[in-house]
C-alpha cells in the first residue's frame, strides 16, 4: 500500500490493527459510567457503596482518573475504601468518558457544572461528600467549596493549582516561578492550534493519542520518581485550555473559601522543581479558613499521588478521622 495511503488507511481500522486508544463509554458500554449535566462520563466505585463518597479530581485540565487509582489501595493497615465510596471520574472528554466536538462546552463553567451534577447524583439527599483534587482537580475542588461549602465533608487539595488568577500573578510578583516551560515553536503544539475542526470519533482518537504522546516530553523540569500512567488523555480539553478557551480570562474560587470552617488537608512535595510544590502552596494557605499542610519529602508533583499514595493515604485517613467522617 502506498505510504500515502496507509495512515489514513490504519486511522479507519480497515487493516483490522487495535484501536490507536482504548474505547469511550460510548464505544464500550461495558464500562461503568454515569449520565449527568448533558454527558455520559467514566465514572469508577470502589469501597462501600453506602459509605460516604470521596470523588477524586484528576488534574490537567485534559488528565484521567487512573493516576489516582493508587489512592484507593490499602497501603501499611490503612484502607479508605474499607468505609468509604470510593469515586473516580473522568472529566468531561478526558479518559474514557464522552468526547465532544463544540469546544465550547469545554470550558472552567461547564465543569463546575458537571461536579455539581456529579455530586447531585452521588448524594441526593445532600449528606455531604469528601473531595480529593490534585493540581487542577485541586483548583476544581476549592471551586465547589467556594460555592458549596455546605455540602463539603473534608477536601484533601493534593498540590492545588491557584485558587484565583490574582494568586498567581501575586506569587510570580514575589519572585514565584514556574517550572512549566512550552516551546510555542513546537511542531506539536502548532498541529493542535491549526488542527481542523474534529468531525469523526476517529479525530478524537488521534488527537488524543498525538497530544499523549507530546505530553511526555513538555514539562521536563518536572521531576517524579515513577511515571504515572495514563488510560486516554483529552486531547480537545487540552487543545481548548492551550487557545485560550477553557479558562475566562480572570477566576476567582476565594470569594468565600474562607466561610469554610473545617480544616482542609493540603499536600505538598518538596522538590524545587515542583512549581506547585510547598513553598506555593504555603503562598496560598492564608486563602483557606484552617489549612493544615503536609509536605512529603522528596515528592515531586506526581509522586504525592502515585510514588508517594501510601503517605498519602495515611495523611488521609488521620484527616477524615479528625473530621468525624471515619
Amino acid at each position: 500500500m502506498p505510504t500515502s495511503r496507509l495512515l489514513p488507511c490504519l486511522l479507519a481500522g480497515c487493516l483490522n490493527t487495535p484501536p490507536l486508544v482504548p474505547p469511550t463509554v460510548d464505544e464500550d458500554p461495558s464500562l461503568p459510567s454515569v449520565q449527568v449535566n448533558g454527558s455520559l462520563f467514566h465514572v469508577v466505585e470502589e469501597g462501600q457503596p453506602d459509605g460516604v463518597p470521596l470523588i477524586f479530581l484528576a488534574g490537567g485540565p485534559g488528565n484521567d482518573a487512573l493516576y489516582l487509582s493508587r489512592l484507593g489501595e490499602p497501603c501499611d493497615g490503612v484502607d479508605l475504601g474499607a468505609s468509604m465510596r470510593l469515586v473516580f471520574w473522568d472529566q468531561r472528554g478526558t479518559g474514557l468518558s464522552r468526547r465532544h466536538d463544540d469546544e465550547s462546552l469545554l470550558t472552567l463553567d461547564t465543569f463546575e457544572a458537571d461536579l455539581d451534577a456529579l455530586v447531585d447524583h452521588l448524594d441526593p439527599e445532600g449528606l455531604g461528600v469528601v473531595l480529593a483534587g490534585h493540581s487542577w482537580g485541586g483548583m476544581l475542588a476549592a471551586s465547589y467549596l467556594n460555592r458549596h461549602p455546605e455540602r463539603v465533608l473534608g477536601a484533601v487539595l493534593l498540590e492545588p493549582g491557584e485558587y484565583s488568577s490574582d494568586i498567581w500573578d501575586d506569587w510570580v510578583a514575589a519572585g514565584g516561578t514556574s517550572t512549566v516551560e512550552i516551546d510555542f515553536g513546537a511542531e506539536w503544539l502548532n498541529d493542535i492550534a491549526w488542527s481542523s475542526q474534529l468531525l469523526t470519533m476517529h479525530d478524537h482518537d488521534a488527537l488524543d493519542l498525538s497530544i499523549l504522546i507530546a505530553a511526555r516530553g513538555v514539562q521536563p523540569d518536572r521531576k517524579n520518581q515513577e511515571e504515572a500512567p495514563t488510560n486516554r488523555v483529552g486531547g480537545a480539553v487540552i487543545r481548548s485550555n492551550f487557545l485560550g478557551g477553557f479558562y475566562p480570562e480572570r477566576f476567582d474560587f476565594t470569594t468565600q473559601l474562607q466561610d469554610y470552617p473545617h480544616e482542609v488537608l493540603v499536600v505538598a512535595g518538596d522538590t524545587p522543581t515542583s512549581d506547585l510544590g510547598a513553598d506555593f502552596q504555603r503562598f496560598q494557605l492564608d486563602y483557606l479558613a484552617n489549612p493544615t499542610l503536609e509536605v512529603i519529602d522528596g515528592a515531586g508533583h506526581t509522586d504525592v499521588v502515585w510514588a508517594d499514595a501510601c503517605t498519602t493515604v495515611r495523611l488521609t485517613h488521620d484527616y477524615l478521622q479528625r473530621q468525624g467522617v471515619l
